[in-house]
């Protein structure tokens, strides 16, 4: 599913840099991604999702080489094949729940709204615990229900991956456990690719596989 070799990347201006020598994901597997806040984990998980270009090497999902795709290609082959969840959410303000997780419908030029979408937007809201909340501005929820909303968002569409960056940092131990086992029910009835960031190394006996991001800079981890 994921093949990455001999990737580096700078920020223009910047002294970071990332170097990735070699890394594979299969398709159905879930890894999780551990190391030091700062080192670039999300970095990765941004060039995984095609967001930013290596300065050199390859990042190929699915067979498609992103490098060499243009940013409208990259763009497209996103949100067809991905769902993402970031740190920053991305919510729309003004929008309430339903609408908000129904978004990548309405941008995707390959998809058409149905009402089977709306019924998944409603099953995957009620997983997560917020389908009472479907009604409401998302400005108007806490952190961890708009948390929640950025899940099911990125879930709609059935994607063969899904990328997370820390999944369950606004959660409280009950809520998280309640939305990892909807998580983790959705991509296995899915068989999705799952990869995601972690600082809770209480949550990787969840996973398949766990990769150490400093190891995996200096080429000692798969």
């Amino acid at each position: 599913m994921i093949h990455i070799e001999g990737v580096e990347f700078t920020y223009p201006g910047h002294a970071f840099r990332l170097r990735v020598p070699r890394m594979r994901v299969g398709a159905g597997e879930r890894v999780a991604i551990v190391g030091p806040s700062g080192s670039g984990k999300t970095t990765l998980l941004h060039l995984i999702a095609g967001i930013l270009v290596p300065g050199s090497g390859d990042v190929s999902v699915g067979g498609s080489s992103l490098p060499s795709m243009r940013e409208t290609a990259r763009r497209a082959f996103r949100l067809r094949a991905m769902g993402l969840v970031f740190q920053e959410f991305e919510l729309i303000e003004h929008l309430n729940v339903l609408e908000n997780i129904l978004l990548p419908c309405r941008i995707s030029p390959a998809v058409r709204l149905t009402p089977g979408h709306r019924e998944r937007a409603r099953s995957l809201a009620r997983d997560m615990g917020i389908e009472r909340e479907l009604n409401r501005y998302v400005r108007r929820l806490s952190q961890g229900e708009r948390q929640r909303v950025a899940m099911c968002r990125a879930l709609v569409l059935e994607p063969p991956l899904l990328l997370c960056d820390e999944p369950t940092g606004n959660l409280d131990p009950v809520t998280k456990e309640h939305v990892l086992d909807g998580l983790f029910a959705q991509v296995a009835r899915g068989h999705t690719t799952l990869v995601a960031v972690t600082h809770d190394h209480g949550l990787l006996s969840r996973f398949d596989a766990t990769i150490d991001f400093t190891a995996l800079q200096t080429g000692g981890a798969p």
